[in-house]
């Protein structure tokens, strides 16, 4: 699978990268005093954890620190989520999601945390086309 990276996907990445290293100056002055890590929901290689590459890269020369992607495949997203609400809500800790487990999965499965409630929204980095395909003979499916 490859990413397309866009002008636009570009400009999502830095604007998202900017407006995060923003971030610190709410928080302690010496933040960040250790790395920062971006937990993602899917295996190395895919387009998330481009996408995730990229945008960490970049942040991580916005913030002045280091940023470490932590790929955590697994369970439709719900490994990552799961460790992303669990731990410290200190800024140390970010998860690169999508409407997987953010939206669908808390409607298909009994989640230990709710997305909803456990994690905050921060910034939209990057957005994709989707299609759905079906094969010729989708007349004779029973739904």
């Amino acid at each position: 699978m490859t990413v397309n990276f866009t002008r636009r996907v570009a400009m999502a990445l830095s604007l998202a990268a900017i407006s995060l290293a923003g971030l610190p100056a709410l928080a302690d002055a010496d933040y960040p005093s250790k790395p920062v890590t971006l937990v993602v929901a899917y295996a190395a290689g895919g387009g998330t954890d481009a996408i995730a590459r990229v945008f960490a890269a970049q942040f991580e020369k916005e913030l002045g620190g280091r940023v470490i992607v932590d790929n955590r495949p697994g369970a439709a997203g719900n490994i990552a989520t799961e460790i992303a609400a669990k731990a410290d809500p200190d800024g140390y800790t970010l998860l690169i999601g999508n409407q997987g487990p953010m939206v669908v999965n808390p409607h298909i499965f009994t989640m230990r945390n709710d997305p909803a409630e456990a994690l905050d929204p921060i910034a939209m980095i990057a957005d994709a086309q989707l299609v759905v395909v079906v094969g010729p003979r989708l007349d004779r499916c029973a739904w």
